[in-house]
């Protein structure tokens, strides 16, 4: 009998983080579901915790790339291995929270082309909470930047229906996904609840602190553009200079803001100004202060 859902997890060379990735997937209240975790060329312990993993449970499914091929081309080898009826996604370093899997299939993900949740941003221990809001994530706010966030639940059928990730993007694959399932299945669905942590601060081979994170977002305006509004453009542009940690002042406001990106410009201006660093600074340095006392 096929499981309900198939999880998958990419993986390279963090056995310490991949084990507790896996172990939130495995502790789900959901139980029926699938683990497929592609190593991509781990040249680490990996194999070894991964034979054990898969020895203690059997929803645990096993496949690897001898050399690495980027996380993109792991996916879709798990897409490819699928069983489950849903497809829903972890990255190495992040976390599912127990009731992940049962809180977005109550809300019947077949009726909509994705749903997802809003999520923990943990930094190194410092937990707030994004995506707050449950809300419809249609065509013309995903055309902004990504509303969805890091993971979302999908029917399986439908991800292959439009040739999974693209793997010539390089960066931004997720987002380049939700906006071509939603595109051609109609709108998502947020749920407010938050069912998963993204964590940063842990590890330093993260694409979000590359240059192709950056490249990746221009890419992904340049495939997208026959979609956008001049609206859309600017909101784009805006995603491209946060990607790139680019200065943002007020004279670039006419070719970065648009209404539909109004909070994400206004966010990424004020984190620009010295009063914020040196705010976030003083925060840090209390909090160090603290644990050593």
């Amino acid at each position: 009998m096929s499981p309900l859902v198939t999880v998958y997890l990419p993986t390279r060379n963090r056995v310490t983080l991949l084990q507790q990735a896996a172990e939130s997937v495995l502790t789900q209240t959901c139980a029926d579901f699938e683990l497929l975790i592609v190593d991509d060329g781990s040249d680490d312990a990996t194999p070894e915790l991964l034979e054990a993993l898969a020895r203690g449970d059997p929803r645990v499914r096993l496949f690897r790339h001898d050399r690495p091929l980027g996380p993109q081309r792991a996916r879709n080898l798990a897409l490819q291995h699928a069983r489950g009826r849903f497809l829903t996604g972890l990255d190495d370093d992040d976390l599912m929270l127990p009731q992940r899997l049962e809180s977005l299939l109550e809300i019947e993900p077949e009726k909509y082309a994705l749903v997802c949740s809003s999520f923990w941003l943990d930094k190194a221990g410092r937990r707030s909470r994004m995506n707050r809001l449950g809300r419809a994530i249609t065509l013309d706010k995903l055309l902004h930047y990504n509303i969805v966030g890091n993971q979302a639940l999908m029917v399986t059928e439908r991800v292959r229906e439009i040739g999974g990730f693209d793997e010539t993007m390089l960066a931004s694959q997720d987002y380049d996904l939700w906006l071509r399932l939603v595109h051609r299945f109609g709108s998502g669905r947020r749920i407010s609840n938050p069912t998963y942590v993204v964590r940063t601060g842990l590890i330093t081979d993260t694409i979000t602190r590359s240059s192709r994170f950056a490249e990746g977002a221009k890419q992904f305006t340049v495939k997208h553009a026959s979609l956008m509004s001049p609206a859309h453009l600017r909101s784009q542009r805006l995603v491209q200079l946060v990607t790139a940690h680019a200065p943002l002042t007020l004279k670039d406001f006419g070719t970065t803001f648009s209404r539909g990106a109004a909070l994400l410009w206004l966010k990424y201006w004020v984190s620009r100004t010295l009063l914020y660093r040196c705010l976030n600074k003083f925060m840090s340095n209390s909090m160090r202060l603290h644990k050593q006392a």
